[in-house]
């Protein structure tokens, strides 16, 4: 049964966290050597996220509590790392712009 997360909406900026692609290749990777340790979908991704306000946040969320941050069509949105790292990926959209955002 999915367990519903929640997120914070953010109504100063947040930060954009980009990552560059290396150069496509198995850099080295010798396949025989990769060990599955969760079958694949093993992972359930948050395809519906709910979001609190920056105020409504603060009752949970620590100062110090690490966030991935979003700003999309002027909107930003808080993903706080701890979920992230129980669902590694959450389906988004802002508007007509849909996204994935993954941890």
């Amino acid at each position: 049964m999915k367990r519903p997360a929640l997120f914070v909406a953010l109504a100063g900026t947040a930060v954009v966290v980009l990552a560059a692609c290396g150069s496509g290749g198995q850099a080295g990777i010798d396949p025989s050597e990769v060990v599955r340790v969760i079958q694949r979908d093993g992972i359930i991704s948050i395809d519906d996220p709910k979001f609190d306000s920056a105020t409504e946040a603060q009752a949970y969320l620590q100062d110090e509590e690490l966030i991935l941050g979003v700003v999309v069509e002027g909107e930003a949105r808080a993903y706080p790392i701890d979920i992230l790292s129980l669902h590694e990926i959450v389906n988004d959209r802002v508007g007509g712009t849909a996204f994935a955002v993954t941890w």
